[in-house]
């Protein structure tokens, strides 16, 4: 029994003087790497929690700063689960290279309805006492002023839209209705062109000629 108690004891203080021992500053130095698309994480904070030792990466994922053995150093950055590393004991010259993977930390946000205004009273009163910009005042003006629709109304060949569309109708009717070859038109009671040879006695006269002869009986 007094045997492990010596032996614990000695234990103690073995480990309390390796605390107490000085530890040797390390050049820290690396890159910082995202682990899924294997690029650089740039401005990730590279530091020695409570103390004053750390870094911040560049645009490249470079970080470099003084350590101390034994130091554990947390990476970290916005997206990305934090990363550790221990300061181990640097084989030469007192520098030490670490290449730290980061993994990716999705956060998913709960859905939020954003409103300009907390109730439909507080949306009519803004809207009634926004002042509208001189300039679209003045453009619904001008669309307005008598000398410029009149001005647009000169420009339609003297007819309104009604005449407009009965003459474009009856353009239609000439173009689809009539075809054959018929070029002579003249007008129905309700304005509607007909052909002109629709009324000429002598067509009609050629037409049952042709009848009588059977010009348009069925030839085998």
């Amino acid at each position: 029994m007094k045997y492990f108690i010596s032996l614990f004891f000695l234990s103690s203080i073995y480990a309390t003087a390796l605390a107490q021992a000085p530890r040797k500053p390390v050049q820290f130095s690396g890159i910082v790497i995202d682990e899924t698309a294997k690029t650089p994480v740039p401005y990730a904070s590279v530091v020695v929690p409570k103390t004053a030792r750390g870094a911040i990466c560049d645009a490249r994922g470079w970080y470099s700063f003084v350590a101390l053995e034994g130091d554990t150093v947390h990476f970290s950055g916005i997206g990305y689960k934090t990363g550790f590393a221990i300061v181990e004991t640097a084989p030469t010259e007192n520098t030490l290279s670490v290449v730290q993977y980061l993994e990716q930390d999705a956060i998913e946000l709960k859905m939020l309805t954003i409103l300009p205004f907390s109730t439909k009273e507080e949306f009519r009163q803004m809207f009634m006492n926004t002042k509208v910009p001189d300039t679209d005042v003045q453009r619904l003006r001008d669309g307005l002023d008598r000398d410029n629709t009149q001005l647009l109304a000169s420009k339609m060949g003297g007819m309104d839209g009604g005449e407009n569309f009965r003459y474009y109708t009856n353009l239609q009717a000439q173009r689809y209705y009539y075809a054959g070859g018929q070029t002579n038109f003249s007008r129905s009671a309700n304005g509607t062109p007909i052909p002109g040879t629709l009324l000429s006695p002598t067509a009609w006269a050629q037409f049952i000629q042709a009848v009588k002869r059977g010009d348009f009986k069925k030839k085998y």
